[in-house]
C-alpha cells in the first residue's frame, strides 16, 4: 500500500471576461472534476480562463437567444426557471479539462506515457462531447434528436 500525498487545491475566483457569463472557482472546478491537487491552481485558472473565452466566444450575442440586456445567465435562470448557469459551468469544466488532460498527458516522454496518452483520447473526446452537448442545450438545440448525435451512412 502506497501513501500519496498531494496539496490541497487554493480557492481561487476566476473572473469571467464577460459580464453575463457566471465567474467561476477553481476549488469548485477541482471538486467537480475530482482533481487531486496535482494540477496547481495556476494552471487550473489559465484552462478555465481559455475554456471561458472559448465557449463566450460560442454563445455571443448574435449567436445567443437570450436578450443581454437581462443582466446576467444567472438572472435569466432564475426568471424562466432554466439552468443555464449548471450547462456553462458544465461547458467550460469540461473544455478545461480537456485541456489539462492534454497537457498533461505528453508531461512524460516514456514510450510507458506513449501508451497511457493514448488511452487518453477517448476521455478527451468525451469532455469535448459534453462541451458541446451543454453548449447545445443552452442555445436550445436540442430538438428531437435526444442524443445529439447523427447517424450517416457510408457508401
Amino acid at each position: 500500500m502506497g501513501f500519496s500525498a498531494t496539496s490541497p487545491v487554493i480557492d481561487t475566483n476566476v473572473k469571467n471576461l464577460h459580464p453575463f457569463f457566471p465567474d467561476l472557482s477553481t476549488k469548485e472546478f477541482a471538486d467537480a472534476s475530482r482533481l487531486d491537487g496535482s494540477v496547481t491552481p495556476e494552471r487550473m485558472k489559465q484552462a478555465l480562463l481559455f475554456a471561458m473565452a472559448k465557449i463566450n466566444r460560442e454563445l455571443r450575442r448574435d449567436k445567443f437567444p437570450l436578450p443581454i440586456l437581462l443582466g446576467t445567465l444567472a438572472d435569466y435562470d432564475s426568471t424562466h426557471l432554466t439552468n443555464n448557469v449548471f450547462l456553462y459551468k458544465t461547458a467550460v469544466w469540461n473544455e478545461a479539462r480537456a485541456m489539462l488532460t492534454e497537457h498533461y498527458r505528453d508531461f512524460d516522454s516514456t514510450s510507458d506515457s506513449t501508451r497511457r496518452g493514448d488511452l487518453l483520447t477517448p476521455q478527451i473526446d468525451n469532455y469535448r462531447r459534453d462541451v458541446r452537448h451543454a453548449i447545445n442545450l443552452i442555445l436550445g438545440n436540442d430538438d428531437d434528436n435526444d442524443s445529439g448525435f447523427i447517424t450517416v451512412d457510408l457508401i
